[in-house]
């Protein structure tokens, strides 16, 4: 149930991307010591790099056109500006999943340097923890990708905690990135058991802020 990764990897983001490409049904752990961050470490021909130079009007267009696309980012006001490449995000979003998105959204633009946000969660109108508690139950229980989950979503202010279990990996991160993208969730705690074909798994705390 150990999956094990060896080698080299350009950066952090592809890093974490592999290993929860590998939590998959199965996969009790996934052991990425020896999975190094090191662009000098891969051969030559696997990934050939140039530096990519654009202007601050190129980046700053590019990272808009991004954000429109998005759809986990439609109707938010995220305000961009870009000087000597590094990009700085301000403005307000309906949700912790909308911030984290458009943040990943905007260190992903080719050429641009660091990313400085000062984004803040604001729901565009009131949203009541019974409303947020109903809307999370429903989108858990009609989500075809958590068929066999048991979630329940309890709220306080904009926290949420996500209680039951789950059947692999992949549902329990999907059930916090989903829960995170609702509207007037400021954070995210994770308290869902990974229940493998019954079998008892200690309960994960974590959370998203």
């Amino acid at each position: 149930g150990v999956v094990s990764m060896i080698g080299a990897v350009d950066s952090l983001s592809e890093r974490c991307r592999l290993v929860r490409t590998a939590q998959v049904y199965g996969v009790q752990r996934v052991d990425a010591e020896n999975l190094k961050v090191s662009p000098e470490l891969r051969p030559e021909y696997s990934r050939p790099h140039k530096p990519i130079f654009r202007s601050d009007e190129e980046i700053e267009q590019a990272l808009r056109d991004a954000l429109k696309a998005d759809p986990r980012i439609a109707a938010n006001n995220v305000e961009v500006s870009v000087l000597d490449r590094d990009i700085t995000l301000t403005g307000s979003v309906n949700s912790i999943g909308a911030k984290a998105a458009a943040e990943e959204d905007a260190k992903n633009v080719s050429g641009a340097g660091l990313v400085y946000s000062y984004l803040t969660v604001s729901p565009s109108g009131e949203v009541t923890e019974s409303a947020l508690k109903t809307a999370l139950d429903a989108i858990f229980d009609s989500d075809s990708l958590l068929q066999g989950a048991d979630l329940t979503a309890e709220v306080s202010g904009g926290v949420v905690e996500v209680h039951g279990k789950v059947l692999n990996s992949f549902q329990r991160r999907r059930a916090i990135v989903t829960a995170a993208h609702a509207a007037g969730v400021e954070r995210v705690i994770n308290k869902i058991r990974v229940d493998w074909d019954s079998g008892s798994v200690a309960p994960e705390t974590a959370a998203i802020q």
